[in-house]
């Protein structure tokens, strides 16, 4: 629980403990997904597909170690991307 005097009415970086602090600013930003406007699942979907490829990439197109960073099981993935139509190949 934080607290804040009296006269303070928002909860601000310093009022949080310093480790938390340190979490916050050392944080790597999010990526921005610049996605088409559409309906929630367009967007969904299309945020997951560059995500995928995005993850297959930094793994070297490596469905096992892509699968695991992703927190999804390999044939998991392998659906994934067939019913997206990402191709694996490295070309």
């Amino acid at each position: 629980m934080n607290f804040v005097q009296n006269e303070e009415k928002i909860l601000k970086l310093n009022h949080l403990p310093e480790y938390f602090s340190e979490r916050l600013l050392n944080e790597k930003p999010s990526q921005d997904y610049t996605v088409s406007q559409g309906a929630l699942q367009n967007v969904l979907t299309e945020i997951e597909k560059k995500i995928i490829s995005s993850v297959l990439s930094r793994n070297n197109r490596n469905i096992s170690k892509a699968a695991r960073e992703l927190g999804i099981s390999r044939q998991n993935l392998h659906y994934k991307l067939k019913a997206l139509g990402i191709s694996n190949s490295l070309t």
